[in-house]
């Protein structure tokens, strides 16, 4: 036993010196990964510049290059797989807005300097904004694999990266997702749990808390409603299944209960209700045309007085002064011309391409084809412009362009919500003076920050910084614009130079590529 000894003591010794040499190997090849890929001083998450998360950015606060030293960096000297160089390059986290070279490696930004980099390939961008891509969490979906790439591709002609169908989604979002995760994806996708698909008339409100719950932790990225077209949905109900909505650390969307001029301040008004009796996080889909179309002022200080005692509530808009919807739906029920201030001359009906009368209004109401009310429904000056003054109102489009799903064998005509939303915001920059960057605060970071509780990886979209998920939209800040009528809604936005989704060329110069970088996106499960 003795004679043992120092050979168990030389053997010992042996294991503690591989131990520590293999300990010093991994904490070195962890350091470097972590450089490479999460810098902690450019971290998405870090150096706001003075600005929390959920203020807004004004131009003003926008510093030069000579300022701001800090915000220009790289991690590598390259070559990148892709370099965009001498672009105008803005993040509207921390308000970096001056021209630099921006290098992507796999999916993820790790450079952004003045420093000459090179890439396997290099994208000129002198004269065009680079920005974190557009994120739309409104856009309607369809469970079907043709119908949702088509969306796509007119939301990817937009600016789009990631767009989320949230309004109101599907009453299990699995029955979306598993039919087409495996087609081609332009962009990053969700589907979030619909409300009104439950309301089954043999169903009771305990069967839908449960089905509601079942489909949430299935992926649902978020649960909507819309009391104005399911009038049978009560207060109370949508108190609970905010309820549901909140222990998931989701949002509940509301389509409020009423959009008429006499009566739209009761729905922003329940919606504040259901936020502060449930302590969820309640959003308001399109304000503008829904709840504060006709009493902007008082809807919007409603809101701001809710929030300000901590209530969580929040709005989008689209940049569109009329709505569109279906002719059966409940916003055309009895008294419509005074709620509104239109009449029946006024409505364009889709399928037909063609203006209506009253005897053509009551003898197409049953068929409830898509109909559009005239430009200047909603007004620029007293509900849009107010509500984009708001930092917790972002903008997002409630639209699809292309095949109609609802009336397949006629052409295409509808809101051009659906395929020019986010060029035509950037181009409020223009028409209304609004800053540049505030307006792309609304369509990347606002977005991606509502989102994040429910996905992580939201942490690392709507940033233009090292470590952020390259997801990139250059657009040529005088001309963008978005382009569709009425008449001809499926149309490319003027003005998208290139789209960057997952650092994949996506767009390039009109041309949708048809690569598959998107991802979908369901809370990581």
């Amino acid at each position: 036993m003795d004679q043992d000894a120092p050979q168990h003591s030389t053997k010992f010794t042996a294991a503690i010196i591989r131990l520590s040499f293999f300990l010093v190997i991994t904490t070195i090849v962890l350091f470097l990964v972590s450089v490479f890929l999460f810098p902690t001083e450019n971290a998405p998450s870090e150096d706001r510049g003075g600005q929390e998360s959920g203020e807004p950015v004004s131009e003003d606060s926008i510093t030069g290059p000579e300022d701001r030293p800090d915000r220009i960096a790289r991690t590598l000297s390259g070559p990148f797989d892709i370099v965009i160089r001498n672009g105008r390059v803005m993040d509207p986290e921390t308000g970096m807005d001056q021209v630099a070279h921006v290098g992507i490696m796999n999916d993820v930004i790790v450079a952004i300097t003045r420093d000459e980099i090179t890439g396997i390939r290099e994208i000129d961008a002198e004269g065009f904004v680079v920005a974190p891509g557009f994120i739309d969490v409104t856009m309607p979906g369809f469970p079907s694999p043709e119908l949702y790439r088509n969306i796509q591709h007119w939301k990817l002609a937009d600016g789009v990266t990631t767009a989320l169908w949230t309004h109101d989604g599907w009453h299990d979002p699995q029955q979306v997702i598993n039919p087409i995760r495996d087609g081609v994806h332009f962009i990053n996708w969700g589907v979030g749990t619909s409300i009104n698909r439950l309301y089954q008339p043999d169903r009771t409100h305990e069967q839908r808390l449960a089905l509601l719950e079942r489909a949430v932790r299935g992926g649902g990225i978020s649960v909507g409603a819309s009391p104005e077209y399911y009038q049978q949905i009560s207060t109370e109900a949508l108190i609970d299944y905010a309820r549901i909505a909140d222990r998931y650390d989701l949002w509940l969307g509301l389509h409020l209960r009423y959009s008429r001029r006499d009566m739209e301040l009761e729905g922003v008004r329940e919606a504040i209700e259901v936020a502060e009796t449930s302590g969820a996080h309640v959003h308001i889909f399109h304000i503008s045309s829904t709840g504060g179309t006709y009493n902007a002022a008082e809807a919007l200080d409603l809101l701001d007085e809710a929030r300000a005692r901590g209530v969580r509530v929040t709005a989008d808009v689209y940049p569109y002064s009329f709505w569109m919807t279906f002719l059966s739906s409940a916003r055309f029920d009895e008294g419509w011309r005074d709620g509104f201030g239109i009449d029946y001359d006024d409505l364009f009906y889709v399928p037909a391409r063609e203006q209506l009368d009253e005897e053509s209004f009551h003898a197409l109401r049953r068929d409830g084809g898509l109909t559009v009310v005239p430009e200047g429904t909603i007004s620029w000056e007293d509900a849009i412009i107010p509500a984009l003054q708001r930092d917790w109102v972002f903008i997002a489009s409630d639209g699809w362009t292309g095949r109609n799903p609802f009336f397949a064998d006629t052409p295409f005509a509808g809101h051009p919500r659906g395929s020019g939303t986010f060029a035509t915001a950037l181009s409020l920059h223009r028409r209304f003076d609004i800053p540049l960057m505030t307006l792309l605060r609304k369509i990347t970071l606002d977005p991606a920050l509502h989102m994040q509780a429910a996905d992580a990886s939201f942490a690392r979209r709507g940033r233009l910084q090292i470590g952020a998920y390259a997801d990139l939209t250059v657009f040529d800040p005088e001309r963008v614009g978005g382009s569709g009528t009425v008449l001809d809604s499926a149309r490319k936005s003027e003005g998208i130079h290139l789209v960057i989704v997952n650092g994949m060329v996506a767009y390039e110069d009109g041309a949708v590529l048809g690569v598959n970088a998107g991802r979908l996106i369901n809370r990581g499960l």
